[in-house]
């Protein structure tokens, strides 16, 4: 799994890992996307990141519909990478549904 953003006017790409992949520990409190979701607007608000690119790779893409979701304003863009194949999540028909309302309202903006 694999999240980054990327900020606008910034030359530099921030990737995050899961919790329990790469170095992150996995937590003793029950986890769910939006809890990275929040994680990285925490890091985007210490770092004063106003808005920025985010993408995904396999469940990073559920990270990047969870942010997106809570936090649309913060998103320039986003980028899914081979997300969905193989859904694992801990909500399967949220992810779905939400991913249907990110579309339909990526459809409608100008």
């Amino acid at each position: 799994m694999c999240f980054f953003l990327k900020a606008q006017g910034h030359k530099n790409l921030i990737a995050i890992d899961y919790y329990g992949h790469g170095q992150t520990d996995i937590p003793t409190h029950p986890v769910s996307l939006y809890h990275v979701g929040d994680d990285i607007k925490q890091l985007m608000d210490q770092l004063e990141i106003k808005k920025a690119v985010i993408g995904g790779w396999s469940r990073g893409g559920g990270v990047s519909t969870a942010f997106y979701d809570a936090y649309p304003e913060f998103i320039t863009h986003i980028i899914f990478e081979n997300t969905g194949h193989n859904i694992h999540y801990e909500q399967p028909k949220r992810f779905v549904q939400d991913l249907s309302n990110f579309l339909k309202r990526v459809k409608s903006s100008p």
